[in-house]
């Protein structure tokens, strides 16, 4: 089974953000983007805090990432899913 390893969101303040998840949930900080860019982890699943500077642009998941243990037997499902 594939696991999610993860998740992009889009905030308009990822400093914010960042602090909730730290000090609210306990995530750690494992890098800072020179873009503004947050990016922290649970020990298991990563999320990635991306500003959003362009005003009335949606804000939540932009997207998720799968860890697989074989990239050939998914792409092979991709094919055959159509």
């Amino acid at each position: 089974m594939a696991r999610i390893k993860h998740i992009a969101m889009i905030t308009l303040d990822p400093d914010r953000m960042a602090r909730f998840y730290t000090e609210v949930m306990g995530l750690q900080i494992l890098h800072r983007g020179d873009n503004g860019a947050v990016f922290l982890t649970d020990g298991y699943v990563n999320v990635a805090l991306l500003p959003n500077r362009a005003e009335g642009k949606p804000n939540g998941i932009n997207h998720f990432g799968f860890e697989v243990e074989d990239m050939g037997d998914v792409m092979t499902s991709f094919e055959a899913f159509g």
